[in-house]
């Protein structure tokens, strides 16, 4: 949805619905003999299913969430434009079946937001454009992850991925 609230400002925003339905089950399993079975006791179906807590292989998980997205462009001249977006996003749950190495899991929904602010310009009679001369943030929570995974993400007003990849850029 997009409004012109004045000749210079524009306003946009937006709703999205996301419904996600997984479902796993495990028939078969074989195991490959990378790892001997007798050493993990995880010989058989029947043997792999009764390492898990509630004896079960199989994972259903199901979710939804509505996002929003809301965002402000207003032109200060011909030339020059200054832009907001602010946004909130949604991973659904993820799942991995068991193995010889490791129980089932099932990592829950993940959320975050985003905002964005910056500049956008035209510049010597339109023969050069600073596309964009932003200042960003994310913030994340209910990480997606299980079973050990990196250790968990702070949410920050720097994006920690954008700040290091900058840093890796500067050392080649």
């Amino acid at each position: 949805l997009t409004w012109q609230a004045t000749p210079a400002l524009q306003l946009r925003g937006g709703l999205r619905f996301s419904r996600d339905k997984k479902k796993l089950s495990v028939l078969e399993y074989t195991n490959s003999g990378f790892v001997p079975c007798v050493l993990s006791g995880k010989c058989t179906l029947a043997e792999l299913a009764a390492q898990e807590p509630d004896g079960d292989l199989s994972a259903s998980p199901s979710d939804s969430k509505t996002n929003w997205d809301l965002s402000a462009v207003y032109a200060l001249n011909k030339d020059v434009n200054l832009f907001a977006r602010a946004a909130t996003g949604f991973r659904a749950s993820s799942v991995q079946s068991a193995s010889a190495f490791n129980g089932k899991s099932v990592a829950g929904p993940e959320n975050n937001t985003s905002l964005e602010i910056g500049a956008k310009a035209d510049l010597f009679d339109k023969r050069a454009r600073v596309l964009r001369l932003t200042g960003h943030g994310k913030g994340r929570t209910d990480k997606n992850r299980k079973n050990g995974g990196p250790h968990p993400v702070t949410p920050s007003p720097l994006s920690r991925s954008s700040a290091r990849h900058r840093s890796d850029c500067r050392r080649r």
